[in-house]
């Protein structure tokens, strides 16, 4: 098809894609072990920040009749023993190593997708529980 102004035969780009504007990548960062801790360490507190006052303490008794009652469990256990939802989903993350370090539960090196429909089927850590009493 010919160009108005010029006379000249226009050539339409052989793909679509050729007119878009590429996406900028990231700038690499060095690997810091330190300053990874540290983030994690600031997520952890802004995640328990967003919680209701006295949540952590009730969603803290949540998770030990989760460990009374289950040998094994994934925090989509837990949340069924929670009413409240905080308005933080990862608020659970602070109460969960609260658990571990009172001695309810272990860590495993094992994970299952969760059924959270909003979490797409990631994988949860499986923990273990430490006061498992049988099925209450």
């Amino acid at each position: 098809m010919p160009d108005i102004a010029t006379g000249q035969e226009t050539v339409p780009p052989l793909f679509a894609s050729a007119s878009k504007p590429r996406r900028r990548r990231r700038a690499h960062t060095p690997t810091n072990e330190a300053a990874g801790v540290a983030a994690r360490e600031t997520a952890i507190s802004r995640a328990s920040k967003g919680s209701p006052p006295g949540w952590a303490d009730t969603a803290l008794a949540a998770v030990q009749r989760c460990c009374q009652a289950h040998p094994s469990f994934i925090t989509d256990l837990v949340w069924q023993y929670i009413d409240d939802k905080p308005p933080e989903p990862r608020a659970l993350g602070p109460v969960m190593r609260r658990a571990e370090a009172l001695g309810y539960c272990s860590k495993t090196d094992k994970f299952r997708p969760t059924a959270i429909v909003s979490s797409h089927r990631g994988p949860r850590r499986v923990w273990n529980s430490n006061i498992y009493e049988g099925a209450i």
